[in-house]
């Protein structure tokens, strides 16, 4: 997993996944379940090229827009899946027993960068891009959770600084061996903390695909 090293610092998600719930319980809103094919294409812009900073080793690399609804004035550029090397640690506690897999971060900019003065006062309140995740070989385990209304999963972001672009990784998650097409679901990091779309990744072509959540069909 990326150090803590270069301005990062890691994202303790427990506390911030019981305050997206509490906030959807509260408000009785629900994600519903999200399925079926969508023929929605990438959404097309001038990215930025990808910033020298991303340093890690990466199993597939692509860049591609998610829009600005996940956190509104900055454009979401996912920029590939990064190599964590193999595990059977949940991260949930001790080392465990599960089966070993392939471990990958979505690794990903914000464009421009996020600054300091636009993060909530209130600590408490999430203010990170969250993504829960799903492939098409059942998981027996994983870090977070596994469909877009479920809890969100580990990750890491740069200290906010403005500048060109604010580099973050959510993962790692687990790859089950076999598995061809993984699903992310973003989920915004502010307002109503749902679900904005699926990012999906085919690891036999290296295609992706990003479906905004109004081109799902439930």
């Amino acid at each position: 997993m990326p150090d803590q090293g270069a301005g990062r610092i890691k994202q303790s998600t427990q506390r911030e996944h019981e305050y997206r719930q509490r906030e959807a319980t509260e408000s009785g809103a629900k994600t519903s379940l999200m399925v079926g094919p969508s023929l929605c294409k990438a959404l097309r812009m001038s990215l930025p090229q990808r910033s020298p900073r991303i340093s890690q080793p990466m199993l597939v690399t692509f860049d591609i827009s998610c829009g600005d609804d996940l956190l509104p004035g900055h454009t979401f550029v996912a920029r590939g899946l990064a190599d964590e090397g193999r595990s059977r640690d949940d991260l949930r506690g001790a080392q465990t027993l599960h089966d070993e897999y392939q471990m990958v971060d979505l690794v990903y900019e914000l464009v421009p960068g996020v600054e300091a003065a636009e993060a909530p006062t209130d600590r408490s309140r999430p203010f990170t891009v969250d993504a829960t995740y799903g492939a098409d070989v059942p998981l027996s385990w994983s870090t977070g959770g596994t469909g877009p209304d479920g809890f969100g999963g580990p990750c890491w972001i740069e200290m906010y600084q403005g500048g060109a672009s604010t580099l973050g990784g959510l993962g790692p998650w687990p790859v089950p061996d076999g598995a061809q097409h993984l699903t992310f679901w973003l989920h915004a990091a502010t307002g109503d903390y749902k679900c904005r779309g699926a990012l999906r990744v085919d690891l036999s072509n290296h295609a992706v695909r990003w479906d905004p959540i109004e081109t799902l069909s439930s």
